[in-house]
């Protein structure tokens, strides 16, 4: 239960961080402060339990809302991983691929359409087991066109 209620927190100050910068996985600007975007290096490979879009090309940078990844560190003692991905697809079409792949994987969770404060961004919450948690996040490019996929998995420590 408790994962469940850091999933409704997360999702609540995700929400709130993209729709004050008006952006999600994408550059947005010098915003400065908590909502201003953050750009992070992501890991090498793919999850064994979270498959990367078919076709789509690794990202080693991804710009996210500073807030959200001040959240994530918090809640998982700094113990999360970002994966970035693009493709060409339609930002629906990506989502519905991860909404009928991650249960295939173990998953329960779905995405909320327009949950990112723009028309094409999609916000995907996954959870697996007890304490391990996925956000997908999915948002097009207006200046190249292409679709931006953020994972982050992290595993939230057991409360003592």
């Amino acid at each position: 239960m408790r994962t469940l209620g850091i999933i409704v927190m997360i999702s609540l100050l995700v929400l709130t961080a993209l729709g004050a910068t008006g952006c999600c996985c994408l550059p947005c600007g010098d915003l400065g402060g908590l909502l201003g975007a953050t750009t992070m290096t992501t890991s090498a490979g793919d999850y064994a339990d979270i498959p990367p879009y078919p076709g789509a090309q690794r990202l080693k940078e991804v710009a996210i809302p500073g807030l959200v990844k001040t959240l994530v560190e918090g809640l998982s003692g700094g113990k999360f991983d970002v994966k970035g991905y693009s493709t060409r697809d339609d930002p629906a079409r990506v989502v519905k691929f991860y909404d009928q792949e991650m249960p295939n994987q173990g998953w329960s969770g779905s995405f909320s359409a327009g949950a990112t404060g723009t028309t094409t961004g999609q916000l995907g919450q996954f959870q697996k087991g007890e304490n391990t948690i996925a956000v997908i996040m999915v948002d097009k490019d207006s200046a190249t066109g292409e679709t931006v996929i953020i994972i982050m998995r992290m595993v939230v420590p057991e409360s003592r």
